[in-house]
């Protein structure tokens, strides 16, 4: 997608009416969500569901596949190396996956053996001290890039990551925004991996990509540039299906361990070498998918906050086929034979056994995903597990990554990294939970071991067997069961930076004064003003306004209001109160106006524009007068045109100046 100023206006225009009606009901408090999401929130996942919808026209999955693998190039603050590792001399990393994707399973799952091939991926690391749009130095080769990328790493801590795409989308290059924030939290380098995308590579090719990756850390290949890793030092990330291959190569090591004898450390032939297949310092989660089958309540019920369209939504849709798909022979999924969708290996859910594994940590929205997240949290904590487990109210699937600078966001990223650190440095760490509102971030404890669902295994089973008949059923009709996969809509996530550009550009329009009352234009004065300093929206429910300390709400309802070049001290805590009651907005007035009054009255909330208070003192060159429109007057205050009112002195209470 064409991300330039007319790129923009194109994909804009045609949303314009859904923009609109967005923000109109976001800033009357219609909409469901409006108390728990910001403006930008609001656009970015209406957005998204208008992209991703029932109402949308499927895209050929090869041409999905290569909008959202595109790589956008290195710039700014993160080091990237490019590596491609050899294939082994030896076969015995195939055979050891296969033995156990074998007794792991019934015996009736068909899957195709794949071959090896070179592993392809990307270190990734901080880079500070640079412009956010500064390229990578030029003719550098990627041996040296990795040594400056050592050169700013601060901590041991190495996060094997896999990218998320529903195991067919997505490529190392669209998630550096997120590998370089957790390289730059972390203080450590990210092993972001470019494994076998579905449907051109069935289960288990990314698996095996996986498997090799880690193997590849802990033993490098001939020609790879960096040393020995120890697996104490390394963390599996990922997000969304990246989770899917956390899990799986989590049960993966863990069946091999289960395989070999007791007191022993398992090993592999690889590159000439026997090497030693411990187990990894942790795993960390976004919003990870855990059940290929999507067949869990949460995934038609918890579309309240999601953008993900839910299989119901989406199931009598038709594919439009090209050379990758339908797969030559036909299957049922993507991802792999309709025999195999309860395989452990393919959905991680339908592992019993965790034993001894290392900590996991969840992060996890208000989302679709989350009942499958929440049974594995509790089941493994009831074998012994380690959990750590971050819930954000009313977050969309992988809300971080999506919602660049929302205060969500960022603790979701300190929570991450402070768990990647803590699992290397060999911290102690016990199970705990934590639920964290959506706009105070106030945080509540949550019981891991109970509390998290109460969807028992044998629901779950259930569940997952009636999916896959589901699945397997609509296949054998010859109907397209893939098309109740996540994200295969137009253009889908491959329009997510275009999406984000859009719905921040859209956010500053709409903020302005077009959508408040009397809902006519934008104040031109402040929409212009580009340093947003200058001046405050200013929003107050009648509720919040009765919330206020009483000699705040006392001061503001006194005759004339308040001064702020004469009283700094009152209007800079009315600030402050009001940046915690409402983000970004500031309190008003009731007002002996009765245009004012008039607006209460009917709309059900006071609004007015006033100047900011930390340019109090600048504002005594203008005189005692502030001048507050509501965006129809001519900048001048006229006596009975309705559109401003003038705010004079008063006496604030003595306690506050």
């Amino acid at each position: 997608m064409d991300s330039s100023p007319t790129g923009i206006a194109k994909f804009l225009l045609p949303k314009t009416p859904l923009l609109l009606k967005t923000a109109l009901w976001h800033s009357l408090s219609m909409s469901s969500t409006s108390s728990k999401w910001d403006l930008k929130t609001e656009i970015t996942v209406n957005l998204l569901r208008d992209m991703m919808g029932p109402k949308s026209s499927p895209t050929p999955v090869a041409k999905v596949q290569h909008m959202t693998c595109k790589d956008p190039g290195v710039k700014g603050k993160i080091w990237v190396s490019k590596v491609k590792l050899h294939v082994p001399g030896e076969d015995d990393v195939r055979q050891i996956m296969f033995k156990a994707i074998e007794d792991m399973g019934t015996g009736e799952e068909q899957w195709t053996k794949p071959e090896q091939r070179p592993l392809e991926a990307e270190w990734n690391g901080y880079r500070a001290d640079v412009k956010d749009d500064e390229p990578e130095p030029a003719g550098m080769s990627e041996e040296d890039k990795y040594k400056n990328l050592m050169k700013e790493t601060k901590s041991k801590v190495t996060v094997l990551y896999f990218h998320g795409g529903a195991m067919y989308l997505m490529d190392p290059a669209t998630c550096r925004p997120l590998t370089g924030r957790v390289s730059k939290d972390t203080g450590g380098r990210v092993f972001n991996v470019r494994y076998r995308l579905s449907p051109q590579g069935p289960f288990p090719s990314a698996l095996l990509d996986c498997f090799t990756a880690y193997l590849s850390l802990l033993s490098p290949p001939p020609g790879a540039v960096h040393d020995p890793v120890p697996a104490n030092e390394i963390v599996f990330g990922g997000d969304s299906a990246g989770g899917t291959c956390c899990t799986a190569l989590l049960q993966l090591l863990l069946q091999i361990h289960r395989s070999s004898p007791a007191g022993r450390t398992p090993t592999v032939r690889f590159h000439g070498k026997d090497v030693e297949i411990p187990l990894p310092a942790g795993v960390a989660m976004s919003s990870p998918w855990l059940d290929i089958t999507r067949s869990l309540p949460s995934i038609e019920s918890g579309t309240k906050y999601d953008y993900l369209p839910p299989p119901s939504q989406v199931d009598k849709r038709e594919i439009p086929k090209d050379d990758v798909w339908p797969a030559n022979p036909p299957r049922a999924d993507f991802y792999c034979e309709g025999s195999a969708l309860m395989h452990p290996l393919v959905s991680p859910l339908a592992a019993k056994d965790w034993s001894n594994s290392p900590p996991l940590f969840f992060s996890v929205g208000e989302e679709m995903l989350r009942d499958e997240d929440a049974v594995l949290a509790q089941r493994v904590v009831a074998q012994g597990v380690t959990v750590v487990w971050r819930d954000f109210e009313a977050m969309p699937h992988c809300f971080a990554m999506l919602l660049d600078g929302l205060p969500g966001g960022d603790v979701h990223y300190e929570e991450y990294a402070s768990f990647c650190k803590d699992v290397v440095e060999g911290k102690g760490l016990v199970s705990n939970g934590v639920y964290i509102k959506a706009k105070t971030l106030e945080r509540s404890d949550m019981d891991v071991k109970a509390g998290l669902t109460q969807i028992k295994d044998e629901e779950v089973e259930a569940y997952m067997k009636q999916g896959k008949e589901r699945i397997e059923k609509k296949f054998n009709q010859g109907l397209e069961p893939s098309s109740e996969r996540p994200m295969l809509m137009k253009s889908a996530l491959s329009t997510t930076v275009l999406v984000l550009l859009v719905a921040t550009f859209a956010t500053e329009v709409l903020a302005a004064e077009c959508f408040k009352p009397p809902f006519s234009r934008c104040n031109e004065k402040s929409f212009s003003n580009k340093d947003k300093k200058s001046k405050i929206n200013i929003k107050l429910t009648d509720k919040e306004l009765e919330s206020l300390p009483t000699d705040i709400r006392k001061a503001i309802a006194a005759p004339g209001g308040i001064d702020p070049t004469r009283n700094v001290a009152l209007a800079k805590a009315i600030a402050e109160y009001a940046s915690r009651v409402s983000p970004r907005q500031l309190v008003n007035p009731v007002h002996d106006s009765e245009y004012w009054r008039s607006m209460d009255s009917h709309a059900g909330f006071a609004r007015v524009v006033a100047e900011d208070p930390s340019l109090a003192m600048q504002l005594t060159k203008k005189g005692d007068t502030v001048v507050i429109e509501d965006g129809e007057g001519e900048g001048k205050c006229e006596e009975g045109d309705g559109h401003c009112l003038e705010v004079t002195a008063t006496t604030p209470p003595p306690a506050l100046v």
